[in-house]
């Protein structure tokens, strides 16, 4: 209760001070001395000091200095900065709590996250954060999001067709599903082919466009001499396209397609450099050049479209045409290559048909004069036919005989009966029937022939 007694009497002593120093006036000393005045901080309060110092002065000072009261001044000074600071204090420790909780919640964060929130704390990285994550999630799922959209916006333009249609024409359900369906599927994918179309970059079509505008071009045919022809050989480098974030609206970049392929004309050869950018459908040409040697050796470079600076920059051609030129060295190499590759497949092909018809000779059967044989299986097979022919056989050739005779003896008296019927009926009755059947039965004379005489 002292301590506290005590504090509050300082508290007050010190108000007091303040109070007595803010409604002294400084005017007087100043006006009466005309002396340098400094402001100055003491242990207990502000405090003025004129110089030079003199009683007049001293008559003039509204505190005291002495020891009791210095010290008891700065307990009280201590005491009202404990209360003042203390708020300040309670939200420095609350703000350390914090962020040891925050630190403690994004250490079990994923990495991606944690990445973003950094991103996100640096100023002006929030927009790049977000469209490097965009863009990285529609490069993963872009083929998955492509064939939702397909699907659904089939399955929208089915269910309109059939729902218009129902209200005018009276059709069979199956068939208007059925057909509906059908022209919904085939509506989507032409669209689909058409926007692939529109935003896609194809190195096929750039190339006739290029080779379009080249024909077209009287500085070019000076040159070269007319007709130009291009090239099957080409290298071109894709870039672009992609989705990308313009403040927080997605939108999509444009597609670049840098080319170089050689070119011939009557005259003279030359290498073709071309950029070109599809805007909203459209191919546009920021660079076409043709390089082509000129009779002192250098070459000269003819520009459509662009400038020397469009075709330095970054590198691109410059990186694209030295390989592309050693590629170009090496076309009579790769064709002599190539015959011989023809040529050793080619012997190949005979060594393994060679191969392929010794074997079907090793695999038939071979004569006892060129050491062939048999297998114990058919010699016993062939020993045993053997055997029955020789039992069997002569018992079955006597049957066999008399058969064939009696069939020779029935066809005979079939032709003499059909002699018989051709003759006229005296004659057929003076015939003898022993002479008919020994005829028939020898079968050696023919019939006698009909007559007066008979």
């Amino acid at each position: 209760m002292g301590r506290q007694q005590a504090l509050a009497s300082a508290v007050r002593q010190a108000t007091c001070l303040l109070r007595q120093s803010q409604s002294a006036t400084l005017s007087e000393p100043v006006a009466e001395y005309g002396g340098r005045v400094s402001l100055l901080t003491g242990l207990s309060r502000t405090a003025w000091q004129t110089l030079p110092r003199s009683p007049a002065s001293e008559a003039h000072r509204f505190f005291s200095t002495g020891p009791a009261e210095q010290s008891a001044l700065a307990k009280a000074r201590q005491a009202v900065n404990s209360i003042t600071h203390a708020p300040g204090r309670a939200a420095k420790s609350a703000s350390k709590a914090l962020s040891g909780s925050s630190n403690a919640v994004y250490s079990r964060l994923p990495r991606q996250a944690q990445k973003l929130i950094t991103s996100a704390s640096q100023p002006g990285q929030l927009q790049k954060a977000l469209g490097l994550q965009a863009e990285a999630f529609w490069q993963a799922h872009r083929r998955k999001f492509a064939l939702a959209a397909c699907a659904l916006g089939a399955y929208f333009l089915w269910k309109t067709l059939f729902g218009v249609t129902s209200i005018f024409v009276n059709l069979s359900e199956t068939m208007a599903e059925t057909g509906f369906l059908a022209l919904a599927v085939a509506l989507v994918a032409f669209l689909y082919l058409y926007l692939r179309r529109k935003w896609g970059v194809n190195a096929d079509t750039v190339y006739r466009n290029a080779m379009y505008q080249l024909n077209t071009n009287a500085g070019v045919l000076e040159v070269m001499g007319a007709p130009l022809a291009g090239s099957d050989v080409r290298a071109y480098v894709s870039s672009g396209g992609g989705l990308r974030l313009k403040g927080l609206l997605p939108r999509f970049r444009s597609r670049r397609l840098q080319m170089i392929f050689p070119l011939r004309g009557s005259d003279r050869r030359g290498l073709v450099s071309l950029e070109a950018k599809k805007l909203h459908g459209t191919y546009r040409f920021k660079l076409l050049a043709v390089d082509v040697p000129a009779a002192a050796g250098a070459e000269q470079r003819i520009f459509l479209e662009g400038d020397q600076q469009i075709y330095a920059r970054g590198g691109v051609m410059g990186e694209l045409r030295d390989p592309f030129l050693r590629a170009l060295s090496l076309k009579e190499v790769h064709e002599e290559e190539d015959e011989m590759d023809d040529a050793a497949q080619e012997a190949e092909e005979l060594q393994a048909e060679r191969i392929r018809e010794a074997e079907l000779l090793s695999r038939k059967p071979k004569s006892m004069d060129e050491g062939g044989g048999m297998y114990a299986h058919e010699r016993a097979y062939h020993s045993a036919r053997g055997m029955w022919q020789r039992m069997f056989a002569p018992a079955q050739a006597e049957p066999a005989a008399e058969a064939h005779q009696g069939q020779e003896a029935a066809r005979a008296s079939d032709q003499a009966s059909s002699t018989a019927n051709m003759l006229p009926g005296d004659a057929q009755q003076q015939e003898p029937e022993g002479k008919v059947a020994s005829e028939a039965a020898t079968n050696t004379k023919p019939p006698a022939p009909w007559g007066p005489g008979s």
